[in-house]
Parts: structure tokens; C-alpha cells; sequence
């Protein structure tokens, strides 16, 4: 994973232990939606928890390569909360 693709060291810190081979993504689905939901809401833990949902839930986030974490929280944080609101909704 390319350093260059993010905005800030600890998101790859945060994502790097999922390559672990004792990692389980099953277990991290195990997580109720009312607890991440408050993840993606905390200013402190919303951009590293967006990145690995889109990865724990197989999602497609090419359009987030090379934003940066304020241009985020800007522009889409609220639109992806509410999408990922809809997501937890659904199952």
C-alpha cells in the first residue's frame, strides 16, 4: 500500500494492522452499526473509520485516493455517514 495515497501516517498505521494474518474481517463485522455509526461521527475517528469500512465491507473507494482528510470531512463526511447509515440500515 503506497504511503503517497494518504493524507496522514496513522491512517496507514490503522490499516496496516488488517494485513496481520490473524486479522479477521468477520470478527470486525461482529460490530454493531450503532458503534461504528459513532466512529464515522467523532472528529477524531471518522476519516480512519470511513477508510476501513470501505475495506471491511469490500466497497469501492478510488474516489477517496488522494483527498485529503479535511477536503473530506468537508465535502462528503455527512453524505457518507448517511450512506453508511442506510448500509448498517439494510442488514
Amino acid at each position: 500500500m503506497p504511503n503517497s495515497l494518504f493524507s496522514d501516517p496513522k491512517e496507514i498505521e490503522f490499516l496496516s494492522d488488517a494485513s496481520h494474518p490473524n486479522f479477521d474481517k468477520n470478527e470486525f463485522k461482529k460490530i454493531n452499526s450503532e458503534c461504528w455509526l459513532f466512529l464515522l461521527n467523532h472528529s477524531d475517528y471518522d476519516w480512519e473509520t470511513n477508510l476501513f469500512l470501505y475495506y471491511l465491507f469490500d466497497k469501492d473507494a478510488l474516489f477517496l485516493i488522494g483527498m485529503k482528510q479535511n477536503e473530506w470531512k468537508k465535502r462528503y463526511k455527512k453524505l457518507e455517514y448517511e450512506e453508511w447509515r442506510e448500509y448498517f440500515e439494510k442488514q
